[in-house]
């Protein structure tokens, strides 16, 4: 090796450390600003379960259509929960594995496209906004982008190449990947182009053996899906909930989401639709220089799947750019001419480069018939490949140009380009940072990870046996708020939720209580509740409600409640005393521990005659929550007609479609009755009247 050939050498490992740093920089930089809300809480939580040992999950969580994705995911996020509870080490992962992705992608692009492809391939996709934004929360589809450069990675290895190992692992990292998230299923048909592209290196046993290690992959979701009845027909049809205003067409969406994917254009979106021009005022409008790449990837393509006919048509009009036309697209169609040897000597670059363009194809034409909602995450599998093909064009674009004067200046131009983008690039996506870390974006970006988890901080060293948490929603994993805070404060013994618009609780020992930001609250109706002496207030962004921190308090939020004879229901519930209003009456209970069943409560207001005038139902509060000693209130919606004179309520559960009242009972759990009488005494009646 030469002097100057060692020099270029040195100078590529540089330009690659260089490029990887700035991947790693938009991936790991401030992980704190990143997005923790329902999916990504459940996803810590089922990852926690199985690190901890807790549980076994056979399936993932639920997909927009209500069909759950296979486990592999889980599995993959519980690695760093191995070593901590925290959500941001997991955070931090997720960008590791796809700052690998980028290493992987100039790998893949060095082998079959030369140096100079694969640095340009690395550093679009390293500076990609969308690729930094898809590597930084807990979702599954972010762990995608190492795992799809590694399935075609080694079926062109493998097929290719004639490595037998490679064509061997390509099948089980193929399932792997498509159960990662079902976006992946559209290298499936790139798998099939390899076998049909070469034929004579499919060897039965080898293909058998793949084939196999793929289905052992697949056996903790066969098993979960056979447990919980996904097998059957009939359950997917009750069971898969689609948009029923959702239409079936073929449309250009696809194409559009993947073109802005690839560009990094409308990042704007996560500022939300109340922000996004604010943001857009704070960085330079560069739509039309971004959709170069997307563009190059396009042209790229088009030429290696067999474009010659029309670009030969038109080589006239390019020789007023390009001195020689025909070289460039010749040099098109042999990627890495300027960097012989990097292929190996059986690669066939022609079908390499029909895989590497339906690489990018294969995923739009996917969604182009919108069979499903499309998305933009749908997009993560191409990106790569984008990355791949824009450097590949630049590449033949330099190399096509015979004099040296010219190749130099060409050369100068796209770098001062590339750089110009990169910069451009790097610029907006701190700026997006910056901005939704800053400000409020409602509909966009939510409160950011390290403003909640300075309040997990706060309440893990008070090390409380008790937390209750108020806000407008109580059930994990649907609501949001009960989902994010049962993953963050996990290692606490005891976490409840309540829905504090309807329903308070007063604990039976001490506890603490979380104060989401939620409008109505019955024991923090106003911002006068924050200014209690013990009571901790958390800022979040300007524009957004604060959260609160107090010990929960230990008297009625309710002013004259009526007592009653205690009434004992069979689920270990028992109604002590109501309070009135115009529109409303609450119900009183005390609870003497922990319920399996959720239940649902009513009230009836009957006339003398016990006939009924008005009636109100809705759920209780989630059985599990109960602690023995606890006191609940329970609103109910329910202005009362004047000829009222008794309230009939209890409480019912709810087992498929039908009602099952939970039973009256004495002391001795005889039974009594279907629910409680109560005759409603004058001063009740008068606080009614008076509201």
């Amino acid at each position: 090796m030469t002097k100057d050939s060692l020099l270029v050498r040195r100078g590529e490992w540089i330009a690659l450390a260089l490029t990887l740093l700035l991947a790693a920089a938009l991936r790991l930089g401030a992980p704190g600003i990143s997005e923790f809300k329902r999916d990504e809480a459940n996803m810590m939580t089922r990852a926690l379960d199985l690190a901890r040992g807790r549980d076994l999950p056979l399936l993932g969580l639920s997909s927009s259509v209500n069909v759950p994705n296979p486990p592999i995911s889980v599995y993959l996020f519980a690695v760093p929960f191995l070593f901590s509870d925290s959500p941001l080490p997991a955070t931090l992962y997720v960008g590791v594995l796809n700052a690998l992705a980028v290493l992987l992608t100039w790998a893949l692009a060095r082998r079959y496209l030369g140096a100079r492809a694969a640095l340009i391939a690395a550093l679009l996709y390293a500076v990609s906004p969308w690729g930094a934004i898809y590597a930084r929360k807990l979702w599954a589809q972010d762990l995608l982008p190492p795992f799809v450069v590694l399935t075609v990675f080694t079926a062109l290895l493998g097929y290719a190449e004639n490595r037998r190992w490679a064509r061997v692992a390509h099948w089980p990292l193929l399932a792997l990947t498509v159960q990662i998230h079902y976006a992946a299923v559209s290298l499936i048909p790139l798998s099939l182009l390899t076998l049909a592209l070469w034929p004579r290196r499919v060897h039965r046993r080898e293909w058998l053996a793949g084939l196999l290690l793929a289905a052992l992959t697949l056996l903790p979701a066969a098993i979960g899906a056979y447990r919980d009845g996904w097998l059957s027909p009939d359950t997917w049809r009750e069971r898969v909930q689609t948009d029923p205003d959702h239409r079936r067409v073929v449309s250009g969406r696809a194409l559009d989401l993947a073109w802005l994917t690839v560009a990094g254009t409308d990042i704007h979106a996560l500022a939300g639709p109340e922000q996004f021009r604010a943001y857009r005022d704070t960085v330079p409008d560069a739509d039309l220089l971004l959709a170069l790449i997307p563009l190059a990837a396009t042209l790229t393509a088009f030429c290696w799947l067999g474009g010659r006919g029309i670009a030969d048509g038109g080589w006239r009009m390019a020789k007023l750019i390009i001195p020689n036309p025909r070289s460039a697209i010749r040099n098109l169609h042999t990627p890495g001419k300027a960097a012989s040897g990097t292929v190996h000597a059986r690669a066939e670059r022609g079908r390499v480069q029909i895989v590497l363009a339906a690489w990018l194809i294969v995923p739009v034409l996917l969604f182009t018939w919108e069979w499903t909602e499309v998305v933009a995450h749908y997009f993560i599998p191409l990106m790569p490949a984008a990355y791949l093909l824009a450097g590949a064009g630049a590449d033949a674009l330099i190399a096509a140009l015979r004099p040296l004067r010219l190749r130099r200046a060409l050369g100068l131009g796209l770098a001062a380009l590339l750089l110009a983008t990169v910069a451009l690039q790097a610029y907006s996506f701190a700026a997006l940072l910056d901005f939704v870390d800053g400000r409020a974006t409602p509909g966009g970006f939510g409160t950011p990870l390290h403003y909640l988890l300075d309040i997990r901080a706060e309440i893990l060293a008070r090390s409380p046996a008790d937390v209750i948490v108020l806000s407008d929603q109580e059930v994990a994993p649907f609501d949001e708020i009960p989902a994010v805070w049962g993953a963050l404060l996990d290692p606490l013994p005891s976490v409840r939720f309540v829905d504090g618009t309807r329903t308070a609780v007063v604990p039976a020992g001490e506890a603490l209580e979380l104060i989401a930001p939620a409008p109505g609250l019955r024991t923090c109706p106003d911002a006068a509740c924050l200014d209690e002496p013990e009571t901790v207030v958390f800022p979040l962004r300007p524009g957004e409600l604060p959260y609160a921190l107090r010990p929960a308090p230990q008297t009625l939020p309710l002013t004259d409640v009526v007592a009653i004879e205690p009434v004992h229901f069979a689920n270990g519930a028992t109604l002590t005393g109501y309070a009135l209003t115009d529109d409303e009456v609450a119900l009183v209970w005390r609870l003497d521990g922990p319920d399996e069943r959720d239940a649902q409560a009513f009230v009836h207001a009957l006339d003398a005659s016990e006939a009924r005038l008005a009636q109100a139902d809705r759920p209780a509060w989630p059985g599990r929550y109960w602690r023995a000693g606890d006191t609940l209130i329970l609103w109910f919606a329910l202005p009362l007609p004047p000829q009222t004179a008794t309230l009939y309520a209890g409480l019912y559960t709810l087992e498929g479609t039908a009602f099952r009242n939970i039973e009256v009972i004495d002391e001795a759990g005889a039974y009594l009755a279907q629910g409680a009488t109560i005759p409603l005494t004058p001063r009740s009646n008068a606080n009614q009247r008076s509201g």
